[in-house]
C-alpha cells in the first residue's frame, strides 16, 4: 500500500470540499417569487459545473449542463430576454460537447458573462456583494482556502456583475505562490508552474476590465485549479 504525505490529502480534501463550500447563495433581487426560484435553479446548476471543473471531475458535468440546455430561461425568466435564453442553451450544449476540463471551463466562463448581461438587462439577479476580508497564508490549507475564496469572489463579480467582488478575488490571488519547499514533496516541482500560472491569472484578472474578457480569464483560472487538483489526486493514487 502506498502512503502519501498528509499535506497531499489535505490539498485534495480542499479541492473536493469545494462541492460543499462554494454553493452558498448570495442575496438576490427578483420580480416575483417564481422568478427567484427559477433563477436559483440556474445558479445551482452552474455551481455544479463550476465545482466539477475546479476538482477536475468531468463525470459531474453532464447532468447540470443537460438541464441548462433543456430548461434555461424558460417561463417567466424568458420574458424580455429571449436572446439570453438561446445563448445559455447554446453554451450548455458547448459544455456538454467539451472533451476536457478546459473546454468546460471556457464554456462556463462565457455563460457567466451571459448571466451578467441578462441580470443587467432585466434588473434582476444577485445583489452587489461586499466581500469579507481574508488574510494571506503560507500553509497549504490556508493558501488553498484563500484560492477557494478568491474563486468564489471572482465568480460573484462576473455573474452579478460586481466590481467589488471581482477586485477582491483578483487581489487575493496576488499573493506570492507557494514555493516547492511549501508544497507536497512528492510532486512539488510539478505543482510550482501550475501555482505560478494561477497567480499570473490573478494579475490578469486585476487588469481586465471588459466583461467578456473577464469570462475568458475566469475559465482559464478554474481550469488551472482543476489541473492542479488532478495532478495531486494522481500522485496520491498512482504507485510511486
Amino acid at each position: 500500500m502506498v502512503t502519501q504525505p498528509k499535506s497531499i490529502v489535505l490539498v485534495v480534501a480542499l479541492g473536493v470540499g469545494v462541492l460543499a463550500g462554494c454553493a452558498e447563495r448570495p442575496s438576490a433581487h427578483a420580480k416575483t417569487p417564481q422568478e427567484a426560484d427559477d433563477m436559483w435553479a440556474h445558479f445551482d446548476r452552474a455551481e455544479e459545473i463550476r465545482h466539477a471543473v475546479i476538482v477536475g471531475d468531468m463525470d459531474q458535468v453532464a447532468e447540470p449542463a443537460g438541464w441548462l440546455e433543456s430548461n434555461a430561461l424558460s417561463g417567466e425568466l424568458q420574458a424580455g430576454a429571449p436572446d439570453y435564453a438561446g445563448e445559455i442553451r447554446r453554451l450548455a450544449g458547448m459544455i456538454l460537447a467539451a472533451a476536457d476540463v478546459p473546454g468546460v471551463a471556457a464554456g462556463l466562463g462565457q455563460m457567466g458573462v451571459t448571466c451578467a448581461g441578462c441580470h443587467q438587462a432585466k434588473a434582476v439577479g444577485p445583489e452587489p456583494y461586499a466581500p469579507r476580508k481574508t488574510e494571506p497564508s503560507r500553509s497549504i490549507v490556508g493558501h488553498m482556502d484563500r484560492h477557494l475564496w478568491a474563486a468564489n469572489q471572482l465568480w460573484a463579480g462576473l455573474i452579478t456583475p460586481s466590481e467589488n467582488a471581482w477586485t477582491a478575488g483578483a487581489e487575493a490571488l496576488s499573493d506570492d505562490p507557494l514555493g516547492a519547499q511549501e508544497l507536497p514533496s512528492v510532486i512539488a516541482y510539478d505543482l510550482v508552474p501550475i501555482a505560478e500560472r494561477l497567480h499570473d491569472l490573478g494579475d490578469r484578472a486585476a487588469r481586465t476590465k471588459d466583461l467578456a474578457r473577464r469570462g475568458e480569464v475566469y475559465g482559464e483560472l478554474i481550469s488551472t485549479c482543476g489541473e492542479c487538483h488532478t495532478a495531486v489526486w494522481r500522485s496520491r493514487t498512482e504507485p510511486q
